[in-house]
């Protein structure tokens, strides 16, 4: 799936109505209206998850370095970022990685960053943490466009994420507020039908579940592997 495509709706009722990728005009909430939102102090373990997603700027390492130092959270290479004026990549990246490994945060592969930022990002979501739509722009935008490639969709967008519910409901609200079709609450105004298509978004999120093909990191924070409920 390109990036200009949009998530296809998926059934949510009992008869499953199978739908097929196409390609459709970007949405307003595509990669060119960068999705930057950030609910809480982003802590290291958080950050390298992003890094290893390409999401982290030259200019954004040294910020974060510059944080977690003020915050007391101390390492040789983070120094070395603090004194950075005009941060490159080739220059600041080794010294980031060199950072998560002195602060002892666990390696990430790309599909275990990307499944971190999930689950993190919809528990935010599901708290009232993140803006719902915001959040799963992110998700939909930065984390399952980024691993299609290497961890592709099975039959509906987000699916290799569990995320198909989630983009189902994202979808409808893009339709809803570009003034396409949309499949559900066609009796309400559109204002309406929206606050219903947010509402199942955040239900999606609560009830989101782990594919089985995917890893979470082995060595997480309490707060980040523990199951919830």
């Amino acid at each position: 799936m390109g990036l200009s495509q949009r998530p296809t709706r998926v059934s949510l009722s009992p008869q499953i109505r199978s739908t097929e990728s196409q390609t459709e005009p970007r949405s307003p909430s595509s990669p060119n209206r960068r999705v930057n939102f950030c609910a809480r102090e982003m802590e290291p373990l958080h950050a390298n998850a992003r890094y290893r997603l390409g999401k982290l700027s030259s200019d954004g390492i040294v910020a974060l370095a510059n944080a977690w130092l003020n915050q007391g959270i101390y390492s040789d290479s983070l120094a070395q970022l603090y004194s950075i004026a005009k941060p490159e990549m080739a220059d600041v990246g080794p010294l980031f990685e060199s950072a998560m490994k002195q602060l002892g945060i666990v390696a990430l592969t790309r599909i275990e960053a990307a499944m971190l930022l999930t689950k993190d990002t919809l528990q935010q979501v599901s708290s009232g943490e993140v803006n719902p739509v915001e959040g799963a722009e992110f998700l939909y935008w930065h984390v399952h466009c980024e691993l299609s490639a290497e961890l592709p969709d099975s039959k509906y967008v987000g699916d290799s994420l569990g995320l198909e519910r989630v983009f189902c409901w994202l979808r409808e609200i893009w339709d809803c507020r570009d003034g396409s079709m949309i499949l559900y609450y066609t009796d309400l105004p559109r204002d309406q039908a929206e606050k219903k298509f947010i509402e199942h978004l955040i239900e999606a999120a609560k009830e989101w579940k782990q594919p089985n093909h995917t890893t979470m990191p082995s060595s997480l924070p309490r707060s980040c592997s523990e199951t919830d409920g």
